[in-house]
């Protein structure tokens, strides 16, 4: 689980400074560069719920599927 957080917070930290380093380059006005931003920092944040999600249930379904082998 430890490798699953570490991959998730390094892709989380790439997506961002990737998402800075093209807004920074990119030729808008400032306005076009916050709105930007504003949209890719919310695609990133809702992938990340999305992954978090996806574990969450997993580990869900495993806790699950221990339980019913204990019981047994």
């Amino acid at each position: 689980m430890g490798r699953f957080f570490s991959f998730l917070s390094g892709a989380v930290a790439g997506g961002i400074l990737g998402v800075a380093a093209v807004v920074m380059l990119t030729p808008l006005s400032g306005e076009e560069v916050r709105e930007k931003l504003r949209k890719e920092i919310k695609a990133i944040v809702d992938e990340g719920k999305r992954a978090a999600n996806a574990k969450q249930a997993e580990l869900e379904r495993q806790l699950a599927d221990l339980r019913g082998e204990n019981r047994a």
